[in-house]
């Protein structure tokens, strides 16, 4: 039986392995390396092979978004718009040359700071995102031929 009770699902041979370990429910094979974000064989050492393809959007599942995400999304995108109209108010031909170097400065450092907002951001949640990705994909892994087997 495999994971899900199946006494039906495909057994595969997907690495140099021989004997009882040779063979394993494609389905749990595939449970297994998404889990462990590997491709080797833990036994053997060969690489798995695997192709990997989108699911169709309507299949996709969303990720889980927290409070928190969101009010970092927004104060970034909120700074970024504030920076782009501070920079062109700055452009007006009545205020002083201070007044315009000190928008201008403003204007500039916000754009900085949302930016790195956001970036952090992408950096701080890389493993949901990589997650995220691999949630929505479709996985086929490719038996070894016969020649590969040691």
């Amino acid at each position: 039986k495999d994971l899900n009770g199946d006494d039906n699902a495909k057994l595969i041979s997907p690495c140099k392995c021989k004997g009882s370990l040779a063979h394993v429910h494609e389905d749990c094979l595939q449970k297994w390396m998404k889990i462990k974000y590997g491709e080797k064989c833990e036994l053997c050492g060969h690489t798995i092979k695997h192709l990997k393809r989108a699911k169709p959007l309507r299949n996709w599942v969303s990720p889980k978004l927290k409070l928190w995400d969101i009010l970092w999304s927004l104060t970034s995108i909120v700074g970024i718009i504030t920076s782009i109209i501070t920079i062109w108010y700055s452009q007006n031909e009545v205020m002083s040359k201070t007044a315009e170097y000190i928008l201008i400065t403003l204007g500039l450092s916000t754009l900085l700071a949302s930016l790195f907002l956001m970036i952090s951001a992408i950096y701080i949640n890389k493993a949901r995102i990589k997650g995220y990705i691999r949630e929505n994909q479709i996985w086929r892994i490719c038996e070894s031929t016969i020649d590969e087997k040691v």
